[in-house]
């Protein structure tokens, strides 16, 4: 592999396939397994990215699997996972999906520098909260890395939910891998991929985008030097003295060589990173992992490893609290107070209602009396 800071094969393609329905514009980037070209869908007159993998050797059940992944990603709705538009088999029965045009490039060509502290942490909880999403569904990403974070105005999207966990070893090189990000256990072949392996490639990229490097990435390094550092060398220094402790040392726990060291769930990852938010007194930002429903609540810290896909259960309004605990500090909610407006106070309002009532058809029918007695007497 001419790239390990990419983790990608050298065999590039210029011009993309023949696709029923879409005309070829240009080359837009590669990736580990797939290369990528814009099109124009002539029926509906839009730009869109299409993602074609490669004439790599791939058997008839790795192009089988690669499509039944994308038909699962296709039904991932999420604001911050990338949708899916079509999926089918181009030249030569290649597998290919197309999505979004994103001309704003992805995280890695923005991450050419440093970000900063704020839009890391954000970033963070945007694409961990997606992939918490993800593993509700019962999906692992398994390719967590800046090439496949999109940017758009919204936020970032993530891609590829899956897709590179079907195209499997190929000859002597193993496709669709990204070492720079990849756990220890996966490039080791001694755990298959879970929750721990993403929550390990969410915290790597995030450690490249406030570093512009993967946490073992050195500058001349070949494939296997990287693979034998991520398994075997300790973490080294983050070596930006502005980014807190607190950030480091969950990223540090996110990276553990023991898959059981790590965060059990993208959910717990993605609260410990809101706390350093609230540590240094940024807005938290919204974690949403029910598409269609309210964000979860800021100050709801619950069980965070309830199960480990996913962190995707909730306290409903009519189920009990949970019970208090040192972080929670949420008043409870006041006592009703009884207002012109309110049905409910102390008691109910019927009651006061009726005596008025009764008083006042005492009132009219006392003066009517009193006038009759007064016209009688003026009478005689």
């Amino acid at each position: 592999m001419s790239d390990p800071r990419e983790g990608r094969a050298a065999e590039v393609e210029e011009v993309g396939p023949h696709i029923a329905g879409l005309e070829f514009r240009r080359r837009i980037g590669t990736g580990g397994y797939a290369d990528v070209f814009l099109y124009r869908e002539t029926s509906l007159n839009r730009d869109v990215a299409v993602k074609v993998v490669r004439e790599t050797g791939l058997s008839e059940d790795e192009a089988t699997g690669f499509v039944a992944e994308a038909h699962a990603m296709a039904r991932l709705a999420h604001p911050h996972i990338v949708p899916v538009f079509a999926v089918g088999r181009a030249a030569h029965g290649r597998p290919y999906l197309t999505m979004p045009f994103y001309p704003d490039g992805t995280l890695f060509d923005r991450a050419r520098t440093p970000l900063g502290v704020a839009e890391v942490l954000k970033t963070g909880v945007q694409i961990g909260s997606a992939v918490a999403y993800a593993h509700g569904a019962g999906i692992l990403h398994r390719d967590i890395k800046p090439h496949n974070i999109l940017r758009n105005p919204f936020g970032p999207a993530l891609s590829d939910f899956g897709i590179a966990g079907t195209i499997a070893d190929v000859g002597d090189r193993i496709i669709g891998m990204s070492i720079p990000w990849s756990p220890p256990e996966v490039l080791a072949d001694s755990a298959a991929p879970g929750v721990a392996s993403d929550v390990y490639s969410l915290a790597a990229t995030l450690w490249h985008l406030l570093t512009t490097r993967s946490p073992f990435f050195r500058e001349g390094d070949s494939e296997a030097a990287l693979v034998r550092r991520i398994r075997l060398e300790p973490l080294p220094a983050l070596g930006r003295p502005d980014v807190p402790a607190t950030l480091e040392g969950l990223l540090r726990q996110s990276l553990a060589k023991d898959p059981g060291d790590r965060f059990s769930s993208m959910t717990s990852f993605v609260h410990a990173l809101q706390d350093v938010q609230r540590q240094l007194h940024l807005e938290p930002t919204d974690v949403v992992l029910v598409p269609g429903r309210p964000p979860e609540p800021r100050g709801d810290r619950g069980d965070r490893d309830r199960a480990a896909l996913a962190g995707v259960t909730r306290r409903r309004a009519d189920r009990e609290p949970a019970p208090a605990t040192p972080d929670d500090t949420a008043a409870p909610d006041p006592e009703p107070v009884a207002t012109a407006a309110s049905g409910t106070a102390a008691g109910p309002r019927t009651p006061a209602v009726l005596v008025v009532l009764v008083l006042v058809m005492a009132a009219v029918l006392l003066l009517g009396l009193l006038m009759l007695y007064l016209r009688s007497g003026g009478a005689g």
